[in-house]
């Protein structure tokens, strides 16, 4: 197993990959030290000096962020790209190469974020919630919006579903919806997860490289 220091987009993120991980390789990284919010993409010239310390530490920073789509200047081939000529820049500024690797959600190949991800990830026995949401956006989809001259409306992001899947799964007390904030969900609840479908499991090839 490597010395590695895992460097995310947000909150959700991270817990993300502390329960992945914590799932398939039995570890617990701690946030602010093993894994570094970042804020974005675009904020990784920000973490130059972090980065040069896990060189000089022997340690792989592996850089997990959204492929985005076009529709946020991104996707998967352009947001690759970006990120790799700002880790090009912080290497012409220290002088040296870094040790790094990147994944980018949804699969490392596809346009999407980590919303994506958990789509494919949850519990098949829930999926009749996802089936109403489908009849919800076809519903909208069929329906003219007044107060817009396009005449449409506005499909929630999927940021948006994944909050309303695990909502209508939890019950109504204030601790049950705090499970339901990115940052406080538990991904190993079999129940509401299956860590082990195949979908999450192009992220599991990803970190086998280094933690096995």
């Amino acid at each position: 197993m490597e010395k590695i220091r895992i460097y995310v987009e947000g909150d959700g993120d991270v817990k993300f990959i502390q329960d992945f991980i914590k799932e398939h390789y039995n570890l617990d990284l701690q946030k602010g030290e093993d894994i570094i919010k970042t804020g974005g993409w675009g904020e990784i010239s920000n973490k130059g000096q972090a980065l040069e310390g896990d060189r000089d530490n022997s340690r792989t920073s592996l850089i997990i962020f959204d492929a985005d789509s076009p529709k946020n200047d991104g996707g998967f081939k352009i947001r690759l790209q970006q990120i790799r000529d700002k880790i090009v820049e912080i290497e012409r500024t220290i002088g040296n190469p870094l040790l790094y690797d990147i994944f980018l959600f949804p699969n490392h190949q596809d346009d999407g974020a980590l919303e994506n991800m958990l789509e494919n990830t949850i519990n098949p026995a829930n999926y009749t919630v996802f089936e109403c949401w489908e009849s919800f956006e076809e519903c909208l989809n069929g329906k003219e919006n007044i107060n817009r001259g396009d005449g449409k409306f506005t499909i929630p992001a999927r940021k948006t579903k994944i909050y309303a899947y695990l909502e209508t799964l939890l019950g109504e007390t204030k601790q049950e919806k705090e499970q339901v904030k990115d940052s406080k969900r538990d991904f190993r609840n079999k129940v509401h997860w299956d860590l082990y479908r195949e979908y999450p499991l192009h992220l599991k090839s990803f970190f086998d490289k280094y933690l096995q």
